[in-house]
């Protein structure tokens, strides 16, 4: 019976450690990148260096598998430390992903906070990213589930704002159709 005890709780404690660890925040690029990297996992970078200052963004990057919701901004700032090109909104920076993402990151000035959804379901949270001043870096990254909205903003103000976008997903997956599973 002990064993049986011994057996239950440490299985619990790995079920519990496995679900927290689903999703993964980071505040350091490198290390996100090589994360992503070992997980083989496929990458896009957005530096927003393409479009004027003033252009709202919409669909000018479906492309690259990812719309704007029309209530952000190109800006070109020295905030933007990265290239002096970015993405400024009075609110949130909400992402709509045309296919499942596995990964998402900024390079941002101020503080960011991450939150995926799939669909209107919110399916994670990351940590406040950020401090005053510039030169930081937020991303999240899970291998075991799937986003396809993200929304981007400011823990601390009414401001979001990123200099550059990371993305992507699992290389080769297939994620079917709700419709599909029934």
């Amino acid at each position: 019976m002990k064993r049986l005890t011994l057996f239950m709780a440490l299985a619990m404690s790995v079920c519990a450690m496995s679900a927290n660890a689903a999703f993964v925040d980071y505040t350091d690029r490198a290390d996100y990148l090589n994360q992503v990297a070992a997980e083989s996992m496929s990458l896009t970078m957005i530096d927003f260096t393409g479009l004027a200052a003033g252009t709202t963004l919409t669909n000018q990057y479906a492309g690259l598998d990812v719309m704007f919701d029309g209530s952000d901004t190109i800006v070109n700032n020295t905030a933007f430390v990265e290239d002096g090109w970015g993405v400024y909104d009075i609110g949130t920076i909400e992402l709509m992903f045309i296919a499942p993402m596995t990964h998402v990151g900024a390079d941002f000035p101020g503080t960011l906070a991450i939150d995926l959804y799939q669909g209107t379901t919110l399916v994670a949270s990351s940590a406040d990213f950020g401090s005053t001043g510039t030169g930081f870096f937020g991303g999240r990254l899970t291998d075991d589930s799937f986003f396809d909205r993200v929304i981007l903003s400011d823990w601390n103000g009414p401001v979001a704002s990123i200099d550059t976008l990371y993305f992507g997903g699992v290389v080769g997956s297939v994620v079917p159709e709700p419709a599909s599973l029934s």
